[in-house]
């Protein structure tokens, strides 16, 4: 529960576990909820890394179309870094390093506005901002994926190896205060 009533204690099966290293994901199918497309946006999420040296792992992506093995975008991280790219004709990144400072919970929030504007909140607080990307979030009627990407038909890779809990999308630009009403209400669930 998100809003601040959290009545049970943590459990390590309460989040998904992708500690196997190379084969776990979930897909989601495509709809309406799940399509991000032009609006502002935020994704949220809390992720646990099994090591700050792992390369590219995705956490959230989002195919443009059925059956396309490329990406709308996605978030995800190379080593210690967390980086949210737009694709339209080519990616647009941008990195946030040292983002990442330990293998404990932490709670990512990635924020677009209705001008392009990208803002980074980590455990609840502000981690940085880019005016304008220029690129608005593509259309995107593909599969969403957390804990990895199609490399092609049906064939994931780039797999997170750790955990992510309390996925969250929303069709709106989050403020500070969301954020950070978002993270307390779920940091108890979280503790390292």
């Amino acid at each position: 529960d998100a809003q601040g009533f959290i009545m049970n204690k943590q459990k390590s099966t309460s989040c998904l576990n992708f500690t196997s290293k190379g084969d776990k994901y979930v897909r989601v199918q495509d709809s309406p909820t799940v399509q991000l497309a032009g609006t502002a946006a935020s994704w949220v999420f809390w992720v646990k890394l099994d090591s700050l040296s792992d390369g590219d792992q995705k956490l959230m992506s989002k195919a443009p179309s059925t059956g396309n093995p490329s990406s709308a975008y996605q978030i995800r991280t190379n080593n210690d870094d967390l980086l949210f790219q737009i694709y339209s004709g080519s990616w647009r990144t941008d990195t946030r390093s040292d983002f990442f400072t330990s293998t404990g919970w932490t709670h990512v929030v990635v924020t677009i506005d209705s001008s392009n504007n990208v803002n980074f909140y980590k455990n609840g607080d502000v981690f940085g901002s880019e005016a304008d990307i220029g690129y608005a979030v593509p259309a995107n009627t593909g599969g969403l994926h957390v804990g990895a990407r199609v490399q092609s038909t049906g064939v994931y890779d780039e797999f997170l190896k750790g955990q992510i809990d309390g996925v969250l999308l929303y069709n709106k630009e989050l403020d500070s205060t969301e954020v950070l009403r978002n993270y307390n209400a779920t940091k108890g669930n979280h503790r390292n």
